[in-house]
């Protein structure tokens, strides 16, 4: 790869990080600012602001997305990570367009706010690792092990409704739903993440047999 071509993917992932972190810290800060300024409150309102899917994922690409603009190599850059994140954010903007946007209308700063963490991060990480990211070394298998996150965060989710009550999302409130039905829930977005995985690892593949006729 020449020079020229290493400093547009540095200027790719430097634009992603600004533009994601930018606005997680705009959502952090309306979060902050309406707390009681004491540290618990300050604690219960970062437990809080961690408990959304959203903010974890677009969290985790800010953390990725800088350290891959300052050096393209390491963790972040592995073909597995890499795709785990594009079927994360993915996910992410699916749910949001077809189960959670019509539940409410954010206006102004908000919007602005909620499209980026919806939209931009996810297509920005996904166009990102379709130009950048080596194909043609996933394997069906590795899909599977992308669900233990998710696995994860279902499980924090529902230990925080057990001890606090309520929830970041309505379909994963065991209070109110109950335990049967939310693990119902987590198993149709489990098999969502795993269905999503398995369609990456397909892209990967033909990209990759498409790369080695070039």
């Amino acid at each position: 790869m020449n020079a020229d071509s290493r400093a547009i993917r540095r200027a790719g992932y430097a634009a992603l990080a600004a533009i994601g972190g930018a606005t997680l810290a705009v959502q952090l800060f309306g979060w902050l600012s309406s707390t009681d300024g004491t540290v618990a409150g300050v604690a219960r309102t970062l437990v809080g602001f961690l408990s959304f899917f959203t903010n974890l994922t677009n969290l985790v690409v800010f953390i990725a997305s800088v350290r891959l603009a300052w050096r393209f190599d390491g963790w972040f850059a592995r073909p597995r990570v890499a795709t785990a994140l594009a079927v994360y954010v993915t996910v992410l903007c699916a749910v949001y367009e077809l189960m959670l946007r019509r539940l409410w209308h954010p206006q102004g700063l908000s919007l602005v706010v909620e499209t980026i963490l919806h939209y931009i991060v996810p297509i920005g990480w996904i166009m990102l690792w379709l130009i950048w990211i080596p194909k043609g070394s996933l394997r069906w298998r590795d899909a599977a092990p992308w669900l233990i996150a998710p696995v994860l965060y279902g499980v924090w989710i529902g230990v925080l409704g057990l001890l606090f009550g309520g929830s970041p999302y309505g379909f994963l409130n065991v209070g109110t739903l109950g335990g049967v039905r939310v693990a119902m829930h987590i198993g149709g977005l489990v098999v969502m993440f795993w269905s999503v995985g398995l369609a990456f690892v397909a892209i990967d593949a033909t990209l990759g047999r498409r790369a080695k006729r070039i």
